[in-house]
């Protein structure tokens, strides 16, 4: 889950910016009205969306949209740099770690259901994007934590998983310690103590959150020391890799890392990522997913997750026309097939089964994962506040020493604890 793990060294911290009143300019020479859209994303989603926005414009002949796209950590830079200026973009994607901190500082439009239909798309999705009681962003699509597994390295260490199969956190070290016993110069698994969703969704097995609704802490401090024990024993095993080498494998390419490289059987992901299909392709064989695991008895993990949003920036000039634009990236059927399963499975459940018949046979695992996890998710968390990035950095920074053997398991939730409270009582 490389992504989430280390976003934050791109991100402006939300709560640094200040607004300055309106959207990029959005006038024409043609008369046409221009519209400012903005996303990350690779360059197959920014083809399959500009080729979307294309049957969007000749469906709206006096709008012109104008695109602009890049990487998930340059976007947050330049985001937060032309929010602040009062040229941000008036149509733009948001991350379930940024959206509440955008809408809370004034940043994104409240959604008119007027203009975006929102009756294909079920109340519990749809809630994930309303912060005060006001929705700030429609989901453009969703997908479930899930760990992608190369079913050839097990099969060659005797384990066996079944696809979209949940198992325990300890059945997990078992599998990981085997394949580690079984295969030479293999891992077991890659260590994931420093991946904050895969920590996210340990919490959601004991019942907890990592923010409450008020922006605070939401998990006891034990919590976060099981968390750092349980990989300090795979490590220990040699069944999770060394600090140096997990350190070592931050900027490698997605094509040399660990898993594509067959150097460990597991990787934690996200089922509507498309790097899923990558990965195949590196590894020339198909490859399989299975659901987050959970603690023994413990809850259900799975909730259905946002791949992003599409909001819209509170200066736009062209409020209606901006959100006839989300409204037809949401619920246009054609635009739904040009853009497949770039962004998840699509939000509204006419598109989506009209998608499901025309997709490629090799996105069939990633379309039946999320299937399978939605039908026994139970509601997201709480979005995370203003000032998650700074949390996630702490996050990252302390289970690296712990990682490394700087500070024990206790320290490290106490550091943590101390400092995140003092950044959450004092957002900037």
């Amino acid at each position: 889950m490389k992504k989430l793990r280390y976003f934050v060294m791109g991100v402006v911290l939300i709560a640094s910016f200040t607004l300055t009143g309106c959207s990029a300019d959005s006038g024409a020479s043609s008369g046409k009205i221009v519209l400012n859209m903005a996303w990350w994303g690779s360059a197959p989603r920014a083809n399959a969306t500009i080729k979307a926005i294309k049957e969007f414009e000749k469906a709206h002949p006096n709008i012109e949209v104008k695109t602009a796209y890049q990487g998930f950590n340059g976007y947050w830079e330049k985001m937060g740099t032309q929010i602040s200026g009062g040229n941000g973009p008036d149509v733009m994607q948001q991350d379930v770690s940024t959206i509440a901190g955008y809408a809370q500082k004034g940043a994104l439009l409240p959604l008119d259901k007027k203009i975006i239909k929102t009756a294909s798309i079920d109340s519990t999705v749809l809630k994930t994007g309303v912060i005060n009681g006001k929705l700030y962003g429609i989901p453009s699509g969703i997908e479930g934590v899930a760990v992608f597994y190369n079913p050839n390295l097990l099969k060659k260490a005797g384990v066996e998983i079944k696809p979209n199969q949940q198992i325990t956190w300890t059945q997990f070290a078992q599998m990981a310690n085997q394949v580690k016993q079984k295969l030479d110069g293999v891992y077991g698994t890659s260590d994931e103590v420093g991946d904050e969703v895969a920590f996210q969704n340990y919490l959601r097995g004991k019942g907890e959150n990592e923010y409450t609704t008020n922006g605070k802490l939401g998990f006891k401090q034990q919590s976060l020391i099981d968390w750092l024990d349980y990989w300090a024993e795979l490590r220990k095993s040699g069944a999770a890799p060394s600090a140096t080498f997990t350190a070592s494998q931050a900027n490698v390419a997605t094509g040399n890392d660990a898993f594509a490289t067959g150097k460990t059987p597991f990787h934690f992901g996200f089922s509507g990522d498309s790097v899923f299909t990558d990965y195949e392709s590196y590894l020339k064989h198909s490859l399989g997913m299975m659901m987050s695991p959970t603690l023994d008895d413990g809850k259900e993990v799975n909730y259905p997750r946002p791949t992003m949003y599409w909001s819209v920036n509170a200066g736009t000039k062209h409020p209606k026309q901006a959100q006839e634009l989300v409204n037809y990236l949401t619920n246009n059927v054609t635009a739904g097939k040009i853009l497949g399963l770039q962004r998840g499975v699509p939000v509204s459940s006419k598109v989506a089964e009209t998608v499901h018949k025309s997709l490629p046979k090799n996105q069939e695992t990633a379309w039946n994962a999320i299937q399978a996890e939605l039908k026994v998710a139970r509601p997201m968390s709480p979005l995370a506040p203003s000032a998650a990035s700074q949390i996630t950095t702490l996050f990252g920074n302390i289970t690296q020493k712990n990682a490394f053997g700087k500070i024990s398991s206790t320290q490290a939730a106490n550091e943590f604890f101390t400092k995140a409270k003092t950044i959450l009582n004092n957002p900037n």
